[in-house]
C-alpha cells in the first residue's frame, strides 16, 4: 500500500528527459567557466595556486566522468553507466574533500596517490620475481627432462626385444 508521501515523490523524481537536459546544460557552463580567460591561473606554485589547479582539474575530471555517464545513459550500456557512476561518485567525493580542505588536502591525496602506487609497484616487482624464479626452475625441471627423454628414446632405439619406456611429459615453462 503505497501513501500520499509516496505518490509526492514519484510525482517529484525527474524524467530521463530533465536529467539528460539538466546534465547538458550544467556541462556546458563548466565548459564555459574553463574556456574564459577570467578564471586563469598564473601558476606561481604557492600552497593556494597548487589548490586552485587540483580544485579545477578535479572539477574537470567530474564534469568528463559525467560526460561519459551521461553517452553511456544514452546508449543503454548497463555496465559501463555502473561503472561510471562509481567512478563519478569517488571522484566527486574527492573533488570536495579538495575543494573544501585546501592546499593540505592536496598534499593529503597526493600522499595517499603516491602511496598506492608505491605499494602496486612493489606488488608488481615481487610477482615479477617470483615468476622469473618460477621459470627459471622450469627450464632447470625441462632441461633435465629432455635429457632423460634422449637417454629412453636411445635405450627404445637400441633395445627393440625390451617393451618400450614412455618418455616423460615435459613441464611447462612460463613465458611472462
Amino acid at each position: 500500500m503505497t501513501g500520499a508521501g509516496d505518490t509526492q515523490r514519484q510525482q517529484s523524481r525527474p524524467t530521463q528527459e530533465e536529467l539528460s537536459e539538466a546534465t547538458s546544460r550544467l556541462l556546458a557552463e563548466i565548459d564555459a567557466a574553463f574556456a574564459s580567460d577570467r578564471r586563469a591561473i598564473l601558476d606561481t606554485r604557492t600552497p593556494q595556486v597548487t589548490w586552485r589547479l587540483y580544485d579545477g582539474a578535479a572539477l574537470r575530471s567530474c564534469a568528463e566522468l559525467l560526460r561519459e555517464l551521461a553517452a553511456a545513459v544514452d546508449s543503454g550500456l548497463e555496465y559501463a553507466v555502473r561503472s561510471l557512476a562509481r567512478s563519478l561518485i569517488e571522484a566527486t567525493v574527492f573533488s570536495l574533500y579538495i575543494h573544501f580542505g585546501g592546499y593540505e588536502a592536496v598534499v593529503a591525496v597526493g600522499q595517499v596517490a603516491r602511496h598506492s602506487a608505491e605499494g602496486v609497484q612493489n606488488e608488481r616487482d615481487r610477482i615479477n620475481q617470483e615468476l622469473a624464479a618460477s621459470q627459471k626452475d622450469a627450464q632447470r625441471r625441462l632441461r633435465k627432462v629432455r635429457a632423460r627423454n634422449a637417454d629412453i628414446a636411445r635405450r627404445n632405439t637400441s633395445r627393440p626385444d625390451l617393451p618400450p619406456q614412455e618418455l616423460i611429459q615435459p613441464p611447462h615453462v612460463p613465458q611472462l
